[in-house]
């Protein structure tokens, strides 16, 4: 039986690190385990990288049938879906990208049922809610996507505060917030849309917070001045 695994993104080949503890207990289940390079993917055929995390996804389900109670196949199940989610968002398919978003918040939120200190967790359900409001976006109901990104932005600020060292969540929130000014921006509320580029701007985010594989840009204060001063 096979599992597919994403792969570290500098490297193609190898599974990513925080994955270890699974990839280790699959192939002690009888898995064979391969690799999906999910940001060669997404840079390329979008029908291609719906087909390889469908799989993903699949197995991902199968690995919780062995073990229902274990926490981190759990997290990997409810990121499955959301590489799922991505993918088919990609492939201009928002309405199925919905619900996978959706599974993934769901998900995310039993991860936080099981472990309520878990920041991580906590994180997931942040996440989801942005990509939520990203297929509601792509839909055109762009009430329910700021609900979302709110959301997003209210569940990521406390994340923050209490971590304030973590450059990746800090990052996230000022994308949360950057795009609920987008929306703002698309539903005709000039006024929401300056106040959350400002909130944008408030936020430090290092360069080093920046991923090979983030498809928003390198600085995103730049990216908020400029929508900002759009938005005037």
């Amino acid at each position: 039986m096979l599992l597919l695994v994403p792969a570290e993104p500098l490297s193609g080949r190898r599974s990513e690190e925080q994955l270890a503890p699974e990839v280790k207990a699959a192939k002690g289940l009888g898995f064979e385990v391969c690799t999906v390079d999910h940001d060669a993917l997404a840079a390329g055929d979008a029908a291609a990288a719906e087909r390889e995390y469908l799989a993903l996804q699949t197995y991902a389900e199968r690995l919780i049938g062995f073990d229902s109670a274990n926490f981190r196949w759990r997290e990997f199940v409810a990121v499955a879906w959301q590489r799922l989610g991505s993918a088919r968002l990609a492939r201009q398919d928002p309405t199925a990208a919905l619900a996978d978003f959706e599974t993934y918040r769901s998900q995310s939120q039993l991860l936080v049922a099981k472990d309520a200190a878990n920041a991580a967790a906590h994180y997931d359900v942040a996440n989801s809610e942005e990509k939520v409001g990203d297929a509601l976006r792509a839909l055109g109901r762009l009430e329910e996507a700021r609900a979302a990104y709110q959301a997003d932005e209210e569940a990521l600020a406390p994340l923050v505060a209490a971590h304030p060292h973590n450059a990746v969540w800090r990052r996230s929130l000022a994308i949360s917030r950057q795009r609920l000014g987008e929306a703002s921006m698309q539903a005709g509320d000039r006024a929401d849309a300056a106040e959350q580029f400002r909130a944008c701007l408030a936020v430090d985010v290092p360069a080093e917070a920046w991923a090979p594989r983030d498809l928003w840009p390198r600085d995103i204060a730049a990216y908020c001045r400029r929508a900002l001063e759009a938005a005037r």
